[in-house]
């Protein structure tokens, strides 16, 4: 259950870096481990930092389930060019931003923020602007 919760802490703390999509689309199997568990990582820090009550937990599970099969359908779509995959990943973090914002308090939005921006000045990685969210 904690994964399933760190996940979706995850989509809406990393989706403006860019780092989500990287994540989710191996490369490699070492370079993949090693980018799931820094993922992880990060998760486990932005969910004990937003301290999170356990009915947002659950409210999150059903959203992170849901995420994971439309990416890794999105990821196993040969149909798709990686520029369609790309937009497709965009759209799916976008939905999963709008629904994990109504779970959250606005104090948690607030921290959620602050710790994307230290999470994104640490890593140097550039992404969307979702500071309208």
């Amino acid at each position: 259950m904690k994964k399933i919760l760190l996940g979706a802490i995850a989509t809406l703390a990393l989706s403006t870096t860019g780092i989500h999509a990287q994540t989710t689309a191996p490369v490699s199997t070492n370079q993949s481990t090693t980018e799931t568990k820094t993922a992880k990582t990060s998760r486990k820090e932005i969910m004990d930092q937003l301290n999170l009550t356990a009915d947002q937990k659950k409210q999150l599970e059903p959203i992170e389930k849901d995420e994971k099969a439309k990416r890794e359908k999105i990821n196993s779509d040969t149909s798709l060019t990686p520029e369609q995959k790309k937009a497709e990943m965009k759209s799916l973090k976008q939905e999963s931003i709008s629904k994990i914002s109504k779970i959250l308090t606005p104090d948690q939005l607030t921290k959620l923020k602050e710790l994307k921006a230290k999470y994104k000045s640490s890593k140097g990685q550039g992404g969307d602007d979702t500071s309208n969210q």
